[in-house]
């Protein structure tokens, strides 16, 4: 995975994002994060948008990623068009 997503990036970086988290719900030692964002990549002239739902455990004091899911708000189009 780790090949495919550097060659995805080698072919465009990110120039510009912004992030919008909507919902951080933090449930003992487990975190559910929802949040939208858009970024622009230097080979595309309009800007990404997607979603993602992550979930982070604590461990030994620090916050890890345990998993996540995004999706394009451009193929599933269900995201709040003020932030866009």
């Amino acid at each position: 995975m780790r090949a495919n997503y550097n060659g995805w990036f080698n072919m465009n970086k990110p120039v510009s994002y912004e992030l919008k988290p909507t919902a951080i719900k933090i449930i003992g030692d487990t975190a559910i994060v929802l949040y939208q964002y858009k970024w622009k990549g230097e080979k595309k002239s309009d800007y990404l948008k997607n979603r993602e739902f992550s979930t982070y455990i604590k461990q030994d004091g620090k916050w890890r990623l345990f998993g996540s899911m995004t999706s394009s708000c451009d193929i599933i189009p269900d995201c709040p068009a003020e932030f866009y």
